[in-house]
């Protein structure tokens, strides 16, 4: 990290203990129509979608037939529709399947502008969120609710836009990642490789996001299997190497040098430092004292609450 990165995320990183910030997520946003539209929905991801009866916005996957992310998606629905949103990078892929996945029913999806979702974090998040509401030159009623993704409180928010944040604190990209990692969070192109199950995302990913009595939805006969079994096979957890930052696909070894898992992202926290995350076998993971690198660098593994937050 350059001496002028890392300034800028400590600023950043004392905004966000102080008061707090804000930043847009990277999501596209699908209108989805037709009378048919619930019933499609809740057979397409894997939480329930009739939480959003008492809720403003839900959190799901979309998987594939085999039980692997598709995507990560956020729901909220509005008088005459559903937004679901969805990272950018993914959100063509999640509109074919309107062509694939709708046969017989009342059911339209389209991508839409003018929903751009936000979030706010920190011990001021609130009324951050209250004067951005009172700025609001959005032409849609904002709507929010309590999310953190960080070690703050926070919300999230939808129906404004980015001039209303004004005076604010905007995070970073470097500061999204730090407080993604200390929060246990991992990023959406850890997950979406076609080869992650959500429960291997760890407890407070699996709440969030996955039903296992709604009903039938694609994935569903997979990811209630590895329920049953009552674990997975390995599971995304957040590491601290206490000298030098790792790169992402390092190898990771227990004591007797066997590999347990790989690097797939890394940050750092003025507070933690050095973070990274990875998937790690289970059985070796849990048990193993002392993690190194390949090239003997020492690792340590947060307290279990630090990736179950």
């Amino acid at each position: 990290m350059r001496e002028s990165d890392n300034q800028e995320l400590r600023a950043g990183y004392v905004a966000m203990q102080t008061r707090g910030v804000w930043w847009q997520l990277d999501y596209a946003a699908i209108k989805i129509s037709g009378e048919d539209r619930a019933e499609w929905i809740q057979g397409q991801i894997t939480q329930d979608a009739r939480k959003l009866e008492s809720q403003s916005f839900l959190r799901g996957c979309i998987c594939d037939a085999k039980g692997s992310i598709i995507a990560p998606v956020i729901l909220t629905a509005l008088d005459e529709f559903e937004l679901m949103f969805v990272p950018s990078f993914l959100v063509h892929k999640i509109i074919e399947r309107f062509s694939t996945h709708v046969i017989a029913e009342d059911v339209q999806g389209e991508i839409v502008e003018g929903y751009p979702y936000f979030t706010v974090q920190g011990p001021g998040a609130q009324d951050i969120l209250d004067q951005a509401i009172k700025r609001g030159q959005s032409q849609h009623i904002p709507i929010s609710a309590p999310y953190s993704s960080s070690l703050q409180s926070g919300f999230d928010v939808i129906g404004l836009s980015s001039a209303d944040f004004e005076g604010e604190y905007m995070a970073s990209d470097d500061l999204q990642n730090t407080l993604r990692l200390e929060s246990g969070l991992p990023n959406d192109l850890e997950i979406t490789t076609g080869r992650v199950f959500p429960p291997e995302l760890g407890p407070r990913f699996e709440s969030e996001t996955v039903s296992y009595n709604k009903g039938c939805y694609v994935g569903q006969e997979i990811l209630m299997r590895l329920h049953s079994r009552g674990h997975t096979n390995r599971q995304w957890q957040v590491i601290r190497s206490q000298l030098e930052p790792l790169n992402v696909h390092d190898s990771i070894l227990d004591s007797n040098g066997t590999k347990i898992g790989e690097i797939t992202s890394v940050g750092f926290s003025p507070l933690l430092g050095w973070l990274s995350a990875g998937f790690f076998r289970n059985d070796t993971f849990d048990k193993s004292e002392t993690l190194i690198t390949q090239s003997g660098t020492a690792i340590f593994k947060l307290p279990k609450a630090a990736n179950e937050v």
